[in-house]
């Protein structure tokens, strides 16, 4: 709980700043909740030393980024070229090609943007295996740099043979979240999720590109998690309508009751700088105003020269902003399921008693995720029984995950609250909303079922008296 204190949650991407035992337990105390491995640097010998750091440093939530259909720019050496050059790129026998084979795919008059935009190029003529382009300013092509064709929809493997060996190397390894890059439709969700099979592991579809955006809603209800990539965005879209795409990305997330990150470029001058910007203070606290339930730092603590210290901003951002987060307001469908009408329950409940924590006794996490939708602005304790589960769940807003030794198929609440209490996660002056799921006789574990309040200090008087198994169960 003690590091858990803010309700929106901190991703840390992983790279020679911060790849130290030392600066990851220091990372982890000014806020940190997640680690973001990004597959397009570095091998797996250097992820698992990685992954081996960040166990020793916390109980830290895991991502690996995977590259997905990405293109990129493959030469073997820097090149330079004036204004309005021709540049060749071809296929394989060319000194300039692609990572795919895509030449037929161009014509005179498309455009390739090189290096996030920063380089734009024109094609100018078009031969059977090669295209020649020119650019209106100095252009420098590097080895290995992405590459973005504003307007094209070009077929490509939802997986690289890269992305498939990480792949098994995260279910070897137990990781928590896989984040796909250059998602673009549901298809590419569940090609991934095929190969995931029974491993727990979660899915957050990257957004960074047209075909991405034309399939959102339907990538959202397949994903159980979706990351707002703002850099590559910033390419494929004028850049004013950036912040518009969040907040529908945002907005529809919450209502759908599914994990949201907004990512890149949040703290972008504390790469260099030991102070951020107002401008970026600003950007972190809209997004959490937004209803992100994330918010991540990649340069910053991956290269930039003071990873700690932009955590530290980020967290007091958080604190300082979280009081205003709005409250959502619950979609009121008939005919919704029990779990679904009961969350509802305790969104309602905030206006009209006086409780301090809102305990889920949740087996597969989805009563708990169903309240952190409402930003109800209490502490929501996540009761489950796995640790995956348990790190998965600590991504949401609101949400601090436990494990607990109460059996599911007949819990106890008095159990379950001394228990609580004797690890330090209740007070005994809380008054609690707990929700939890009765056994039927058609079901050993039911879904939400039941809603209870308790305060603390009159459970912890009748475990004196009686006993934590006695007289009432739930």
């Amino acid at each position: 709980m003690e590091n858990n204190i803010k309700n929106t949650k901190i991703i840390c991407t992983i790279g020679p700043a911060s790849d130290d035992l030392h600066i990851m337990q220091n990372m982890y105390k000014a806020g940190m909740d997640a680690v973001r491995i990004n597959t397009a640097h570095g091998d797996f010998k250097s992820y698992s030393s990685i992954l081996k750091k960040v166990r020793k440093a916390g109980d830290i939530t895991t991502m690996i980024d995977i590259k997905g259909p990405e293109l990129r720019i493959r030469c073997e050496q820097r090149y330079e070229f004036p204004r309005r050059t021709d540049i060749i790129i071809g296929d394989a026998s060319h000194a300039i090609t692609f990572n795919y084979n895509i030449i037929s795919n161009l014509k005179k008059g498309d455009i390739i943007l090189i290096e996030d935009g920063k380089y734009r190029l024109k094609i100018i003529s078009k031969k059977n295996n090669y295209v020649i382009a020119h650019s209106e300013e100095h252009c420098i092509i590097e080895p290995n740099k992405n590459v973005h064709l504003p307007g094209k929809k070009i077929k490509l493997p939802s997986l690289t043979k890269k992305d498939i060996k990480a792949v098994k190397f995260c279910i070897d390894e137990k990781i928590d979240y896989i984040a796909l890059s250059f998602c673009r439709s549901k298809h590419d969700i569940i090609n991934l999720r095929n190969r995931l099979g029974e491993s727990g592991i979660k899915i957050i579809a990257k957004i960074e590109n047209s075909e991405g955006i034309e399939n959102i809603i339907e990538i959202i209800d397949e994903a159980d998690g979706i990351m707002v990539a703002r850099g590559d965005l910033g390419v494929v879209l004028s850049l004013e309508k950036v912040p518009l795409v969040q907040k529908m990305i945002i907005r529809e997330c919450n209502e759908k009751g599914k994990l949201v990150i907004v990512a890149t470029q949040m703290l972008e001058s504390m790469i260099n700088n030991p102070i951020p910007t107002r401008a970026e203070i600003s950007d972190v606290a809209n997004a959490i105003l937004d209803g992100a339930d994330c918010i991540m730092l990649s340069a910053e603590t991956a290269v930039g020269k003071y990873p700690v210290k932009a955590i530290e901003y980020m967290t007091k951002a958080a604190l300082n902003i979280e009081h205003a987060v709005p409250e959502r307001d619950p979609v009121k469908n008939k005919n919704v399921s029990v779990s679904e009408a009961l969350s509802h329950c305790v969104e309602d409940l905030c206006d009209k008693i006086d409780f301090t924590k809102v305990v889920c006794l949740t087996h597969e996490g989805h009563s708990a995720i169903r309240v952190s939708r409402f930003r109800i602005n209490k502490p929501i304790i996540a009761v489950t029984s796995t640790k995956q589960l348990q790190r998965q769940l600590n991504l949401y807003y609101g949400i601090h995950a436990t494990i607990t030794k109460s059996n599911f198929e007949d819990p106890s609440t008095t159990e379950l609250v001394k228990e609580l209490y004797d690890n330090h996660i209740l007070e005994k002056d809380d008054t609690i909303i707990l929700t939890a799921g009765l056994r039927t006789l058609n079901q050993t574990i039911s879904n939400t079922n039941t809603l209870l309040i308790r305060n603390v200090k009159e459970v912890l008087k009748y475990t004196r008296k009686y006993g934590t198994r006695r007289r009432r169960r739930l």
